[in-house]
């Protein structure tokens, strides 16, 4: 089954002009703008769900939960001999055996494929200025393939070049979607099983094993272990040249936090609680109040980052924590781990995700240094009365 979203960013894309990328190669009208109507980058825009575009493309991903998901770009990065790179999921959040599985078979297959046509790729990234390193874009799930890869799906970065000419840009694109459905469809019982394993292991260490393992968080770039060299031109024309280089796209983990059983915050925050929905998480409510122990987070260092096209004004927290026994009110809202999209909601409800909904202001109010942060985690399994949150019953909030 094909699920096709064609044109993403409509809007934007019909103002075409032939300024918009200076120096592209067709179509001989221009292309349209990067930015939507609201001035933001969609691909930057999926865990925080500001746009309309986000909020829709994420609810069509609830409904189908494809196990491949595609998503083509045409960039302006480094040039270089390749007509198309590609790229996976970066995340160490997102499992292993997903990124293992994307980067040690489908892809090299797919490679394959395209090398048995006359086309070569590999790995998306941009040169330094002195072409010693080859370095991949970022790891947090505000970007689509990064996304979908921490849901526990295969994200797939698809990469033609401005500098190519328009029609070569569609015969490339096309040549590689289609070696990676034909490869999803010869392999079609594996990848099903994969996802499913994924899914399953996941949810029964969240239910059971809380407290045991670790979710990370926050990851910094480095090295793989072996060198690779890039095809390019010389630095003064059109002239080939190979580059013996570093890759950098090897994401280690810096920071991470042990998996709670289940996170609990205030019923007034209705905008966490449409954000969270939006994702497809399974959002529940207190239907008695609950005496319990639970660690609590305390705003202790706040850092603002201006806004930008990418995104509204962020913050990064630091925090302690200490354990705390209070009473939870009925009507709270709880979120468990133990669901498929469980390490989503960790990373949206930490306080300090790289990508979480602390930083995308979603507790204004709340978040001023010394105070309490307005989440708390339930470390270990207990019975919680609680009962699901119908959708709705969260009228989505206008942006």
């Amino acid at each position: 089954v094909l699920v096709l979203v064609p044109n993403y960013n409509s809007d934007a894309n019909d103002l075409m002009a032939v300024g918009n990328r200076r120096g592209q190669i067709g179509p001989e009208k221009g292309m349209g703008q990067r930015q939507n109507m609201q001035g933001l980058d969609l691909n930057r825009d999926f865990m925080k769900l500001e746009s309309p575009e986000a909020q829709s493309l994420v609810r069509l991903a609830n409904q189908w939960d494809p196990h491949v998901f595609i998503d083509c770009h045409t960039t302006n990065g480094s040039r270089h001999r390749y007509q198309l790179t590609y790229d996976v999921p970066h995340n160490p959040a997102s499992p292993s055996p997903l990124r293992k599985f994307l980067r040690e078979q489908m892809i090299p297959a797919v490679t394959a494929q395209l090398k048995t046509q006359g086309k070569d790729a590999f790995y998306y990234g941009n040169f330094n200025r002195d072409q010693t390193r080859w370095t991949s874009y970022g790891y947090e799930p505000r970007f689509s393939t990064e996304y979908f890869g921490l849901r526990g799906r295969l994200g797939i970065l698809s990469e033609s070049y401005s500098y190519i000419p328009y029609r070569e840009r569609i015969e490339i694109s096309g040549q590689f979607v289609t070696a990676c459905l034909d490869y999803a469809a010869e392999n079609s019982a594996t990848i099903a099983d994969l996802t499913e394993k994924i899914d399953q292991q996941w949810v029964e260490l969240a239910a059971t094993s809380p407290g045991r393992f670790d979710v990370p968080l926050e990851a910094a770039m480095a090295a793989f272990a072996e060198p690779v060299t890039i095809p390019g031109y010389a630095a003064d024309g059109d002239e080939p040249q190979d580059y013996p280089v570093e890759f950098w796209g090897d994401y280690r983990e810096t920071a991470r936090t042990v998996l709670p059983y289940a996170y609990v915050f205030p019923a007034a925050h209705q905008n966490v609680v449409d954000n969270l929905q939006n994702h497809g998480i399974q959002v529940e409510v207190l239907t008695a109040a609950l005496d319990c122990e639970v660690n609590v987070h305390s705003v202790k260092a706040i850092r603002r980052t201006p806004g930008g096209y990418q995104g509204p004004a962020s913050i990064r927290l630091q925090t302690n924590s200490e354990r705390d026994s209070r009473r939870i009110p009925a009507g709270s809202v709880v979120v468990r781990t133990a669901q498929p999209l469980g390490r989503m909601a960790v990373w949206l409800l930490e306080p300090q995700s790289q990508d979480g909904l602390a930083s995308w202001n979603y507790f204004p109010e709340e978040i001023q240094q010394g105070a309490e942060f307005p989440v708390w985690r339930i470390e270990q399994p207990l019975e919680i009365p609680s009962k699901p949150l119908p959708e709705e019953t969260a009228p989505r909030v206008e942006k």
